[in-house]
C-alpha cells in the first residue's frame, strides 16, 4: 500500500496487481490435532503457513514446526507446499493450478501477459522442464503450462511442484 502511494506521488504507474491463485490438487493437506494438539497454537501456525510467500518463508515455517513438534507428517508438508505453490502462482500470474488426470495445468491469468515480472517467472519455469516432468506452454483460449506426469502420484504432486517452482526461482 505504501509502495503504491509512493509510486503515485512520483507519477509512476502502480505495480501490477497480484492475481489470486486457486490451487486445486487432489491431496490431503492439514495440520492435524495429532501433530499440534493445542487449538490456539494450531490457529497461529495456520496463519504462519498462509503467510508463506517465498521459499525462505517456507523453510522458516518448516524448520519451526520441526523444532517444536518433530518431523511434520506428510499432510502437513503438503499444506506447506500448497501455500508456497499458491504464492509462486500469484507472482507468476497463474489464475489456477489444478490436477487434470496425470498432469497439472498451470493456467495463466489474462493480466499476466502485461506483467513483466510474471512473464519472467513463467519463462524461468519453462526453462526448468525435465524429461521426467516436462513443462509445455499451450496457447489458445486459456493460455497454460501443462506439467506432464506431475500428478501420477497425487500425494507427491505438491512436493514435485514445490521443487519445480523453487528451481525456477533459482534460475
Amino acid at each position: 500500500m505504501l509502495e503504491e502511494t509512493v509510486r503515485e506521488a512520483k507519477g509512476l504507474e502502480p505495480p501490477p496487481q497480484r492475481v489470486q491463485t486457486v490451487v486445486d490438487l487432489t491431496v490431503d493437506a492439514i495440520l492435524s490435532t495429532d501433530y499440534v494438539s493445542e487449538s490456539d497454537e494450531r490457529l497461529d501456525i495456520y496463519r504462519r503457513i498462509a503467510s508463506i510467500d517465498t521459499l525462505d518463508d517456507y523453510r522458516d515455517v518448516f524448520d519451526e514446526l520441526t523444532d517444536r513438534y518433530g518431523d511434520p507428517p506428510e499432510e502437513t508438508v503438503a499444506l506447506l507446499d500448497i501455500s508456497y505453490i499458491r504464492a509462486f502462482g500469484e507472482r507468476a500470474g497463474l489464475a489456477r493450478i489444478c490436477s487434470s488426470g496425470r498432469n497439472v495445468e498451470l493456467i495463466l491469468h489474462d493480466s499476466a501477459k502485461s506483467d513483466e515480472r510474471a512473464m519472467e517467472l513463467v519463462s524461468r519455469l519453462l526453462s526448468v522442464s525435465t524429461r521426467e516432468h516436462r513443462l509445455t506452454f499451450k496457447a489458445g483460449y486459456r493460455a497454460m503450462i501443462l506439467a506432464d506426469g506431475v500428478a501420477v502420484k497425487a500425494s507427491a504432486t505438491p512436493s514435485i511442484l514445490r521443487d519445480i517452482f523453487s528451481s525456477a526461482e533459482k534460475v
